[in-house]
């Protein structure tokens, strides 16, 4: 459920968002600008924190580490954050 919530902050049409503003470099409203790169854990869990006041408990981020972390190198790179929540994304409009 918190990764529904954490995918409500994002917004309801992130792939437009992300996929044109950030691509452009014209305006980053949900500051996802910060997730273009390779993050470490640390670093994507501060952007978590810093960008969407999303706070996990250890295991829940470890969890979520383990979802996005496509090719378990230890880092979580903004194609494998955006994969995730595309699906996720899709998968909340198939449920309406």
């Amino acid at each position: 459920m918190r990764l529904l919530a954490l995918h409500q902050c994002i917004g309801q049409d992130i792939q437009a968002t992300v996929g044109f503003q950030t691509h452009y470099g014209i305006h980053d409203p949900l500051g996802l600008r910060a997730f273009a790169g390779v993050l470490s854990y640390g670093e994507f869990r501060e952007q978590l924190r810093r960008n969407f006041g999303v706070c996990l408990p250890h295991g829940e981020f470890s969890a979520l580490c383990y979802l996005l972390d496509a090719d378990a190198d230890g880092d979580i790179d903004g194609s494998e954050f955006l994969r995730v929540f595309h699906r996720a994304r899709r998968a909340e409009r198939a449920r309406q």
